[in-house]
Parts: structure tokens; C-alpha cells; sequence
């Protein structure tokens, strides 16, 4: 019922995944080494305290400095942010929106 503390989540929810190979975006340069981050305001809590799982990112693409990014993904007509909302569904945004989601920006 908790969510993984957001340093090391890869690692903390790796018993739960069969590849490492999904932390890797392949339209990402190859140089990067961090390709996703989760939300940092939900580092260790509880899920059942989220009041708005479907509205609220849990897991966004972003550059090595954390930041989400946007990218022009092989079956996008238009660059966007990959995101996992809680509630489990997935997306694509702008960079620009999915800041303000999380950071009121």
C-alpha cells in the first residue's frame, strides 16, 4: 500500500519488473543515464492517500537532470512527455504540463 521512497524506486520495485530494460527510453539519446523519475511528493506514501490518482503523475520521462522531457517517440506525430498517472494509466504531454502538474509551474 506504500509507494517507493523516489531515491532508488528502480531498485526498490525490481522485484515486481522481469527487465530492466523497461527504466530505458529508446528514443532517448544513449548517452543519458537516467531516463525516468518519479514524483517526488509521493516518495513513501500511501496510495490510498492520494486524492486524486487520476489526476496526479506518478513516473514521467525526463532528462539526466530530472526534468520532464519531450521527446519525438518512433509512433508520436509530435514530441511529448510519457507519463504514469497512479490510477495506472498511461499517457503522453507536453513537458510544460506535465510541470505544472507537478510543481504548479
Amino acid at each position: 500500500g506504500f509507494l517507493p521512497h523516489q531515491e532508488g524506486w528502480e531498485r526498490q520495485i525490481g522485484g515486481y519488473i522481469k527487465n530492466d530494460f523497461v527504466f530505458r527510453c529508446l528514443d532517448a539519446n544513449p548517452s543519458q543515464k537516467r531516463f525516468y523519475r518519479m514524483n517526488p511528493k509521493l516518495s513513501g506514501k500511501r496510495l490510498r492517500d492520494v486524492k486524486t490518482p487520476e489526476k496526479t503523475v506518478l513516473v514521467f520521462e525526463c532528462d539526466d537532470s530530472g526534468r520532464p522531457v519531450a521527446r519525438h517517440h518512433f509512433l508520436e506525430i509530435r514530441h511529448c512527455c510519457h507519463v504514469v498517472f497512479v490510477d495506472g494509466r498511461i499517457g503522453h504531454m507536453t513537458a510544460r504540463q506535465v510541470e505544472r502538474l507537478l510543481w504548479g509551474r
